[in-house]
């Protein structure tokens, strides 16, 4: 079975719907949590991952113009491919918190998986556990989280951000990830990352472009038996520079 082949099964975030529809499996759905709005399969097609990027982790919210869109993922499987999908298990970002932290983190926004591992983008987040005293002061890193199967349990084992972040970069605004014979590869877009710079001699600092940029990551095994993911290349955009803003990213 490949990724390219369409779903056999409606996958629904409400416990609410037609009949017709088995296993409606999710029964936290609110307004606008955008479930759906990215998607992946495995490789074996025993998995599959949606993503639901404003979705209220918590606190519950009442009014949807109250959300915090902090974002969540969620897991099906399946034992064969002749099987039905059953809802597995939700993810949200290893870090997050009731605080202003997560708000607006977007995790969700793009997904990813192979064989025992997704990952997951939020093109929001905002770095490292970074707290902020005002939400409305997002800094919009982005962040990717990489979670692998043990047992019957997907456990958040590294959370990847930029290098050298810039505000409003968007990292893991799109992402892949894929494995070859020996190795494991992820792909994480960045397109709105600029090479900033100065207007002039001595004059104050212009824009940031926002050409975008990819940056590659291998996945390594260290001491201990766990994983890291090891950048292997940032991949920058070599277009001539333009000023409509080009959002250069796979």
């Amino acid at each position: 079975m490949t990724k390219e082949l369409v779903f056999e099964q409606y996958l629904c975030a409400n416990d609410n719907t037609d009949t017709d529809y088995k296993n409606p499996t999710i029964n936290d759905a609110a307004e606008q949590d955008s479930f759906g709005n990215s998607m992946d399969i495995s490789e074996n097609g025993l998995y599959c991952i949606v993503g639901a990027f404003q979705d209220d982790v918590d606190p519950i919210i009442t009014n949807p113009s109250d959300k915090i869109r902090q974002g969540a993922a969620y897991i099906y499987e399946r034992s064969s491919q002749n099987d039905p999908w059953v809802f597995c298990e939700k993810l949200q970002a290893s870090d997050h918190n009731i605080t202003d932290a997560n708000y607006l983190d977007l995790f969700g926004t793009s997904v990813s998986m192979v064989d025992n591992y997704a990952v997951v983008g939020a093109q929001g987040d905002d770095g490292n556990n970074l707290f902020l005293s005002n939400a409305g002061q997002k800094n919009g890193y982005g962040a990717v989280y990489v979670y692998e199967k043990n047992t019957n349990k997907w456990n958040c084992i590294l959370k990847i951000v930029r290098p050298s972040p810039g505000n409003n970069d968007n990292f893991g605004y799109s992402i892949s990830i894929s494995t070859t014979l020996s190795s494991t590869f992820l792909v994480i877009g960045c397109p709105m990352m600029g090479s900033g710079g100065s207007s002039q001699p001595g004059g104050p600092p212009a824009p940031p472009s926002n050409d975008g940029g990819v940056y590659v990551y291998k996945l390594n095994q260290i001491l201990g038996g766990s994983w890291e993911f090891g950048l292997v290349q940032q991949v920058p955009n070599t277009h001539p520079p333009n000023p409509s803003n080009v959002y250069w990213q796979f």
